[in-house]
């Protein structure tokens, strides 16, 4: 079974690629998953049947490989809000995992699962790696963390953390409104076992507020 391509792309590859994934996940949010056929991918992207087979092996894989860019789509959006590294990238990278989650709940749901069961084939971990490793040596440098932190578990236990959230939220354990809360909540509790003094009050703090606005969203949550 082919796997999806690793080698660098040329343009007129990345310009193939980026439009048969645009045309999976216009399908996926319209019709949902199940009814998207890897036959209706190609004739909607203007692309050979077999070729697709031949990029990405399957229809699973193809569209994990469209929620792991849609999951890269999120960090830069988060990078566009809050300028600043550290703790406040992550804190707004929930804010914008959830309202892009929230935008389409039929393509989320379908996602979840696939990006779960795919993601080291779709190459998930290297985004967080990207991302969420710059994020824990900016918070590092603020000494909010221990500088003797396991960099690359760290980025892998965030990285669980967020997708079983929403893999949760897809399985409806997790409501709309609390999606995002629980989202900072499990990010600051990974980062609590490693955290400085000055860090440990912080993400109590921010642990605490997430919690209360998942449980009591009327609570005036304490500022830092």
């Amino acid at each position: 079974m082919a796997a999806p391509q690793s080698k660098p792309l040329t343009p007129r590859q990345a310009e193939r690629r980026r439009r048969i994934l645009a045309s999976a996940i216009a399908l996926v949010s319209r019709l949902g998953y199940d009814a998207v056929t890897m036959r209706m991918i190609a004739q909607d992207s203007g692309t050979a049947e077999k070729t697709l087979y031949n990029i990405f092996g399957t229809k699973d894989r193809l569209v994990a490989c469209a929620a792991r860019d849609r999951s890269a789509e999120v960090f830069a959006l988060a990078a566009r809000r809050e300028p600043r590294h550290g703790w406040p990238r992550l804190v707004e990278f929930a804010r914008a995992a959830a309202e892009v989650t929230l935008e389409s709940p039929v393509l989320s749901r379908a996602l979840a699962a696939l990006l779960l069961e795919h993601a080291d084939l779709v190459g998930l971990h290297e985004v967080y790696e990207a991302e969420v490793g710059g994020a824990l040596d900016a918070i590092i440098a603020d000494g909010l963390l221990d500088p003797d932190v396991p960099r690359e578990p760290m980025v892998r236990m965030i990285r669980l953390a967020v997708v079983a959230t929403v893999l949760f939220w897809s399985r409806r354990e997790i409501a709309d409104a609390e999606l995002e809360p629980c989202i900072v909540r499990r990010c600051a509790e990974t980062l609590l076992p490693f955290a400085t003094s000055a860090g440990a009050l912080v993400l109590r703090i921010e642990a605490r507020n997430a919690a209360l606005r998942m449980i009591a969203p009327e609570v005036i949550v304490q500022d830092l």
